[in-house]
């Protein structure tokens, strides 16, 4: 659980994760996906990292639409940048992809709890 994120801060991480699973399995035929969550000072960071085909991700870096081959990473995207956090995609044909979201977390929350129950 994220009991110092904001309810919206963790169903959007929440739909994300789900997102790029999804994402993984469907387009990029990924035999392998590993899901980490984490909590750094003033931050939370998302990182979803699969072993299929891959794409070439400036291609995605900058997509505009949701149809010009972001596999709805561009909701994904706008979305993060606009809680103030940022987008990050690696990833090159043959080789997975690796995506992280980088949500601050406001002062004053803490990320107790993050690692447990």
């Amino acid at each position: 659980s994220l009991p110092a994120a904001p309810p919206a801060v963790r169903g959007f991480l929440f739909a994300s994760a789900r997102e790029l699973i999804v994402n993984a399995l469907k387009h990029a035929g990924a035999r392998r996906i590993g899901v980490v969550l984490r909590a750094g000072t003033g931050e939370l960071v998302l990182q979803v990292r699969d072993d299929g085909k891959g794409f070439a991700a400036e291609l995605v870096k900058g997509a505009r639409s949701m149809t010009s081959g972001g596999f709805g990473l561009f909701s994904i995207r706008e979305r993060v940048e606009g809680l103030g956090g940022e987008f990050h995609i690696e990833s090159s044909p043959g080789k997975g992809v690796t995506i992280t979201l980088t949500l601050p977390l406001k002062p004053g929350q803490e990320a107790a709890g993050l690692a447990g129950g």
